[in-house]
């Protein structure tokens, strides 16, 4: 057989990794990262993707209480990545949260995501704010 007949009957795997270090709102920008990797690459078979992701106090930098009950379509940002648990490409996930958080009517309260059921996450509290 020719050498790209060849190729045809093996099936090309691509894998790639990504590791992103977000802090404060870029930290929301890694978990909406995530959404649109899952949204890009679906379920392929060519290509398999790992996000990896450490999380420096995610805030969404709008309030939360009003995106959970007012924003029923889902346009805010607090929306968009309170829940990634439809997420697989996110395979690792470190989030840090400092110890004394600021109330949510700052405009500072930092997400408590829901992740895949696949998804290794580790949460930790550190001194700051």
């Amino acid at each position: 057989l020719p050498r790209w007949k060849r190729r045809e009957k093996k099936r090309i795997r691509h894998r790639m990794i990504v590791n992103a270090v977000g802090l404060s709102r870029g930290a929301v920008a890694c978990l909406y990262l995530g959404k649109k990797l899952q949204d890009k690459f679906k379920i392929s078979e060519e290509t398999e993707i790992e996000l990896n992701l450490c999380l420096l106090d995610p805030v969404p930098g709008n309030l939360i209480f009003p995106s959970k009950y007012m924003d029923p379509l889902g346009f805010s940002m607090a929306n968009k990545v309170l829940d990634v648990s439809n997420c697989s490409v996110i395979t690792r996930c470190l989030s840090i949260y400092p110890y004394e958080p600021l109330p949510d009517f700052s405009f500072h309260a930092p997400t408590l995501t829901k992740f895949h059921p696949s998804t290794e996450v580790e949460e930790d509290v550190t001194l700051g704010c």
